[in-house]
């Protein structure tokens, strides 16, 4: 049986968020944040370029493997995947009304392209919990809550 690790089942969502062409402001692809620094911190500072930049985070609450042959574990956990996005009104003349068409629209992407309809990958998979959006005057970040599961190995 395959089993991952939880980095490189992030590394595979990472690199199929990124490869994804917008269907809005397509000249503005997906950036991963390389963690440097916090992505909200980082946003916050540099607002204008932070347009499309998201960092996958490890929430760090793992529910006890259930499932076990001896070899493996059934692994759960929650991770969040942070977008940015100025608030600047490019988005059109309905500013925020418009800024929620272009989050919902990559959300629509993202979640083809790592959640349950995207199939497994990495030996596991992703659903999505929740949706939501954090707004502060300069930066909007839509925030993704999704619920991973994969079979890892015992050492």
């Amino acid at each position: 049986m395959a089993t991952t690790t939880f980095a490189a089942f992030r590394d595979a969502q990472a690199t199929r968020i990124a490869a994804l062409t917008p269907s809005a402001f397509s000249d503005v692809p997906f950036r991963e944040h390389l963690d440097e620094v916090d992505i909200r911190a980082w946003a916050l500072e540099y607002p204008q370029a932070s347009m499309r930049r998201f960092a996958i985070e490890d929430t760090f609450s793992p529910s006890l493997p259930q499932i076990t042959n001896g070899d493996v574990w059934w692994w759960e956990g929650t991770e969040q995947i942070v977008i940015a996005y100025p608030t600047d009104g490019r988005y059109g003349q309905a500013n925020l009304r418009d800024l929620s068409d272009v989050l919902r629209q990559d959300f629509y992407q993202i979640d083809a392209a790592i959640g349950a309809r995207a199939g497994a990958y990495s030996s596991g998979h992703a659903v999505i919990a929740s949706m939501s959006q954090e707004q502060h005057d300069a930066v909007t970040f839509l925030v993704l809550t999704y619920t991973f599961r994969f079979w890892r190995g015992q050492t």
